[in-house]
């Protein structure tokens, strides 16, 4: 009888799913207990022809979508083909330590989500945005005894009884692109009165190396698309946003006069290019979280200013038609 489900969403990342299929076959001491669902939101890269010739002593299934459900969706309907109690997910551009079962499995109290440890693979040359990367969120929990804040969970590598997941509903589909719909989970789990707890020893390597200029980008597009709808979801989160001590301006804060001179001039595309074109090109100097704070949360407020922007323009056009 099945009794836990690991979920591995991928899109184009057949190399690091061979690795962590073959680090999940070394570990497992049960095999019957286990599934895995491999659900492949679009991928190019023959990870599918590659999963019909494999013989694997556990049972697996092969889920494809195409046209592509994003990320959230894709994650739902892992869970939704799901057969056991406890879901483990972990993303494809992942690969389990190898006693990552053991310890993601050591507490299944339905009640409480356990997230993993994420780390560079151990041959990586870290720089100072993989030290921000990876120091920064749950990583300062190191308490196990502590309930992690909603806002550091992470869908990347975590595990959570099935019922609950239902019970919360899933990932939010209605969240595009990039970001939120990680928060968005956690901060739910939170108000529905879920103990989220970091396990540091259920480590998974992190195979997708970021520069800045990618991330940046990303924020931007968080920003845009999804940011708005987050913090009208949850109107406390803004509270707890980086911008405030940066003095980046945000929905729902009015910044004071200081706070607003200082976004006026540091908050620009101009500026924020220039820093991250630094960064980037200085990756080994020792940077302060500061700069990466700057960097991320300036790019999804210009962002995010834009579709304002956007919107007040459609908004003007409409009222010249009617007038």
């Amino acid at each position: 009888m099945i009794e836990i489900s690991i979920i591995i969403p991928i899109r184009n990342q057949i190399k690091t799913l061979n690795m962590a299929l073959d680090s999940l076959r070394k570990q497992i001491k049960n095999p019957r207990l286990f599934e895995i669902i491999i659900t492949d939101d679009g991928s190019s890269d023959g990870a599918g022809e590659m999963l019909k010739q494999l013989r694997y002593p556990i049972f697996f299934k092969y889920i494809y979508n195409a046209p592509p459900l994003g990320r959230s969706a894709n994650r739902n309907q892992g869970a939704a083909k799901s057969s056991g109690g406890t879901l483990i997910f972990f993303d494809g551009d992942m690969v389990p330590d190898r006693e990552y079962i053991d310890c993601i499995l050591s507490d299944l109290t339905p009640s409480i989500v356990k997230v993993g440890n994420v780390k560079p693979p151990k041959d990586a040359d870290v720089d100072s945005l993989d030290r921000y990367l990876y120091s920064r969120g749950r990583h300062e929990y190191t308490d196990r005894t502590s309930d992690l804040p909603g806002r550091y969970f992470t869908s990347n590598n975590f595990r959570i009884d099935r019922g609950l997941f239902m019970k919360i509903g899933g990932f939010d589909p209605n969240f595009i692109g990039w970001g939120g719909e990680d928060i968005d989970f956690g901060l739910r789990l939170v108000e529905s009165g879920v103990s989220i707890k970091y396990e540091p020893d259920a480590i998974t390597y992190h195979h997708h190396r970021r520069t800045i200029q990618s991330l940046a980008a990303d924020f931007y597009s968080f920003g845009e698309n999804s940011f708005e709808y987050l913090i009208n979801k949850h109107p406390y989160f803004l509270k707890q946003l980086p911008s405030r001590k940066l003095g980046i301006a945000a929905p729902g804060f009015n910044p004071g006069l200081f706070d607003r001179l200082i976004s006026r001039v540091t908050i620009n595309a101009a500026a924020l290019k220039t820093a991250s074109l630094i960064a980037g090109k200085t990756a080994k100097f020792a940077w302060p979280d500061l700069m990466f704070d700057y960097i991320l949360w300036g790019h999804l407020t210009l962002g995010y200013r834009n579709r304002k922007r956007c919107v007040n323009n459609d908004k003007r056009a409409t009222q010249k038609k009617t007038d």
